[in-house]
């Protein structure tokens, strides 16, 4: 029971930020991306989602004519009855249009596929499921309509629905530049509880519409500025600071904090089931440096951290999924989840191009995680809504988590074609939990190294594997 509430806390109460915060998950609910992100701390590979520039079409006025093939492995947890592992593939083609037309215009499209599964065994016959497994299609037309004015429209196929975007560049003067988006993001989260051959299923399909205006300043030579917010949601802002002032060093700062409330239906067993409130707060800071000590390497120095909260109150309908009622022993019951998340990331990136063919790129990231997590159940007579009969919290005993992440990425390019490979280990270096009555069979205190080396030996978990092949033309 208590497993089970677990995951009924991570899929209705990780509610993200409605607007970009550097990274580019947009959905009310938990965007896969953030998740992964939370998890593996991808920010600094090299899985750059297309979905993300179809949001911002006229990022691909600045690509090349192509044709890229991409794909992307986790595989953060398998041992025992837990596995959880994600997977992502992509196929892009970028065309410029100059010869045919005296604009200058781009077209592109992408079949984008994306896995993400977590699975607990109980026991032989009993297992719970939770994930995502979507594909979609997109395409964007971009243009430089005017020298000072560039168009770009997106669209993306996603369950049948038709999604839309547009942006418009304003550049009057090289020392300002403004940007307008509009764009709609859409996800699917599935819990899958079976017992037996019965199968029960819980889907949120959140979806909303966002828009967003970033004003840039430079000054050549010296400093660059950007500033984002969202009009209609004014709380929601971010901005970056580059220095552009020394030749071989490149200084950046960047914050932003951003908010998000709504309501969205729960589907049980394919049928609309009850409304879910929400509400959530996410802020991020983060300082870079990057050195250059000779043309052809680099250097990053970077410092990033992450703060979440985020509440969600809803009443949970279990005439509609029968395993509620065999799990809880009640019909209906109002619950109400709180969630913090505070993340410290620390990473040293070295990059090198060895010849015009070669390149390597190296890094070594320290993540400190602190989650902090309950759940509030219980049932309520109808019309008296202020009692509260049998009621029961349950609470994440994890208190700090400790990961070290090195990653390599190998590049060649022959001709028209650029290839580049990827191979990251994620290594846990300590697991604290807070003083519990009931720990079950959680153990309290740190992860030694001897057994950290033991379990890695006998099943090798949290590598990452990539590939990316581009033929440009």
């Amino acid at each position: 029971m208590r497993e089970y509430l677990r995951v009924v806390l991570c899929v209705l109460l990780l509610v993200p930020p409605g607007v970009n915060a550097g990274q580019d998950g947009h959905s009310p609910l938990l965007d896969y991306r953030f998740f992964k992100n939370l998890t593996w701390n991808i920010g600094s590979a090299s899985s750059e989602n297309s979905v993300d520039s179809f949001n911002r079409p006229l990022s691909f006025l600045q690509k090349k004519s192509q044709i890229s093939i991409r794909y992307f492995k986790n595989n953060i947890i398998d041992r025992d009855a837990i596995n959880f592992n994600s997977s992502s593939s992509q196929l892009l083609g970028v065309y410029r249009l100059g010869k045919l037309i005296p604009l200058e215009t781009v077209v592109a499209f992408s079949v984008d596929k994306v896995l993400d599964n977590f699975t607990r065994q109980e026991a032989q016959d009993e297992v719970y499921r939770i994930g995502q497994n979507r594909e979609s299609y997109n395409f964007a037309l971009s243009t430089d309509v005017l020298s000072f004015l560039s168009i770009g429209l997106g669209s993306r196929l996603l369950d049948k629905n038709l999604l839309s975007s547009y942006e418009i560049k304003l550049e009057t003067t090289p020392y300002f530049t403004t940007w307008y988006r509009a764009f709609t993001e859409q996800n699917r989260y599935v819990i899958k509880y079976q017992l037996s051959d019965d199968i029960s299923s819980l889907d949120y399909q959140p979806f909303t519409k966002l828009h967003e205006l970033e004003l840039q300043v430079r000054i050549p030579g010296i400093m660059r500025a950007r500033y984002m917010f969202n009009p209609r949601k004014s709380k929601n802002r971010g901005f970056i600071i580059y220095s552009e002032y020394f030749q071989k060093m490149i200084f950046s700062f960047a914050k932003s904090r951003l908010y998000s409330a709504g309501e969205s239906i729960v589907f049980f067993n394919n049928r609309p089931g009850n409304e879910i409130a929400h509400n959530s707060e996410y802020s991020t800071t983060q300082y870079t440096i990057q050195y250059f000590p000779a043309t052809k390497r680099m250097l990053n120095f970077s410092f990033s951290k992450k703060s979440w909260l985020a509440d969600a109150q809803g009443e949970l309908d279990s005439s509609l999924v029968p395993f509620l009622t065999s799990l809880l022993a009640v019909d209906d019951r109002s619950f109400n989840a709180n969630l913090a998340w505070q993340e410290k990331n620390y990473l040293v990136e070295y990059k090198v191009k060895m010849s015009k063919r070669y390149s390597i790129k190296t890094s070594f990231e320290w993540l400190r995680l602190q989650p902090s997590a309950n759940l509030v159940h219980w049932i309520s007579p109808p019309l008296f809504n202020i009692i509260k009969f049998d009621k029961k919290t349950t609470e994440l005993i994890i208190q700090q988590l400790d990961i070290v992440r090195i990653n390599i990425e190998a590049g060649l390019r022959y001709k028209s074609i650029i290839t580049s490979f990827t191979l990251g280990q994620m290594i846990p270096l300590q697991l604290k939990y807070f003083e519990s009555e009931e720990r079950d069979s959680y153990s309290v205190g740190a992860v030694d190294i001897k057994s950290i080396s033991s379990r890695l030996k006998k099943n090798i978990e949290g590598y990452r594997f990539g590939f990316q092949i581009d033929y440009l033309f």
